[in-house]
Parts: structure tokens; C-alpha cells; sequence
């Protein structure tokens, strides 16, 4: 069996302790010589030890992630970054990522492609950091593919979302619109989490809750939003969307 020898670098010892956890539990070839919460403390093991992988926390204080790299002589390992934030696959697929807290499903993915590339990955890519910086400042924003071009718009600029049979109709604050060859499910699995201010309130709308004005009681409710527009809210969103007034 192939065995792979890596290494944790994470200055959190709660996720370095959820990623040794799932890695011992349920990938015993991933062998793992050092785990560390110390980036300087990461540079002298991963010289000393030489692994066949790194898993490492993009963002740390004092160094983060791309000082290390910038520090160390051996480069000759497969790199999977660990990160809170959901990022696109960087061009030629130079890096992996683990969306913190890890997956199962992700990490199995990630395992079986570092056994299938092991020492396959060099670190000499000095435009990283500038591809990965662009990637962050994109995962804020929501890719809107309209009919004639592509635009990456903030969220705090996205006041609503209505479906049109198989369209999405975009609204934004300052009263652009766009129309996308998208269902509105689709961009409810994008927007309707716990970090972004959004909520489906009906089959047809998803709205930002920034731009609540306010709430019509009468029968199932009327969610008034800043350009005065009147959405109706569902039976079945009616409970969630009271909770979050504090009804």
C-alpha cells in the first residue's frame, strides 16, 4: 500500500485536530509525522522531515501560508491548502483545497489525487498568491453569466432574485437588472448560507434581508423591500422568516 507522509500546519488546534482525527480514522496510508500550529515551526519540519504532503492553513498571523513557502528549500510535495473560503480550482490544478471544517467527501477526494500525482506538485509558482487573492476577492462576489457578458457583482449590491420559468431575474440596489439563463435553485444553493445575508421567502424570490423595509402582517405576510417592491411571503418561509424579525 502507498504510503503518504505529511505533515499539518494550521495555527487553529481545533482544525488541526478535526484534520489528524478524520486522516487517522479513515486513511491509514496517510501517515502523519508532525502536526504543528507554528508556521516557523512548519518550515523546520517540513525540512526535516520531508513529506510527501502538506496540508496548510492559507491564512495565519506573523506568516501565513505563501511567507512559508517563500521560506522553505524543499518544494518536492504535494500541497493542499486548508481555508474557510470556497475558491475556484486554480488554473493546470497546480493546488488543492479543503474548505474548513473539513469533509469527509472532500478529503477523500483530495487524498486519492495526491496518491495518484504523489511529488508530482512543485512549489515554484510565484504567481499563486496574485491567482488565489483574485479567486478570494471573486468568492464575495456572485458570477452573473447574462445574455452578452459575464459580470462578478458584489452581494451587499444584490437586492433580489426573481424566477421566470427557466430565468432568473437579478435585481441589484442600484436598480441594474440582468437576466440569466439560470434557475433560481441554482443561486439559492449559492447565496442561502449561513454567511450571506439571503433568503428564499418564496418559490419565486430570494431576497437579501439588508434591504428589508418592512413586513405587511396580512394573511401569509408581505416582505417590503427598499425599492418598495412587495414580495409574498410563503406558508412554508413564513416561520423562518418571523424568526429571523425576532416574532
Amino acid at each position: 500500500m502507498l504510503t503518504l507522509r505529511a505533515i499539518i500546519i494550521d495555527d487553529e488546534l481545533t482544525s488541526v485536530e478535526s484534520l489528524n482525527l478524520l486522516l487517522k480514522n479513515f486513511f491509514p496510508e496517510v501517515k502523519i509525522i508532525a502536526n504543528v500550529t507554528s508556521a516557523q515551526e512548519g518550515i523546520m519540519l517540513i525540512e526535516n522531515h520531508k513529506p510527501d504532503v502538506v496540508f496548510l492553513d492559507m491564512q495565519m498571523p506573523f506568516l501565513d501560508g505563501f511567507e512559508l513557502l517563500n521560506k522553505i528549500e524543499h518544494k518536492d510535495f504535494s500541497l493542499v491548502f486548508t481555508t474557510e473560503l470556497a475558491l475556484p480550482a486554480l488554473k493546470n490544478n497546480l493546488l488543492d483545497f479543503l474548505i474548513k471544517p473539513v469533509e469527509m467527501h472532500a478529503l477523500k477526494t483530495v487524498i486519492s489525487k495526491v496518491k495518484k500525482n504523489k511529488k508530482s506538485v512543485k512549489i515554484e509558482n510565484s504567481n499563486w498568491k496574485q491567482a488565489i487573492i483574485q479567486n478570494i476577492d471573486k468568492s464575495n462576489q456572485l458570477e452573473i453569466n447574462a445574455m452578452d457578458e459575464t459580470i462578478y457583482e458584489p452581494f451587499e449590491n444584490i437586492m433580489r432574485l426573481e424566477s421566470d420559468s427557466n430565468y432568473t431575474v437579478i435585481y441589484l440596489a442600484d436598480k441594474r437588472r440582468y437576466t440569466v439563463p439560470k434557475l433560481l435553485k441554482d443561486y439559492e444553493n449559492i447565496l442561502c448560507q449561513h454567511k450571506f445575508r439571503f433568503m428564499r421567502v418564496h418559490n419565486s424570490h430570494i431576497i437579501n434581508l439588508n434591504y428589508v423595509q418592512r413586513f405587511v402582517k396580512e394573511g401569509q405576510g408581505q416582505v417590503v423591500m427598499t425599492d418598495d417592491t412587495a414580495i409574498n411571503l410563503s406558508k412554508a418561509k413564513r416561520v423562518e422568516f418571523l424568526s429571523w424579525l425576532g416574532i
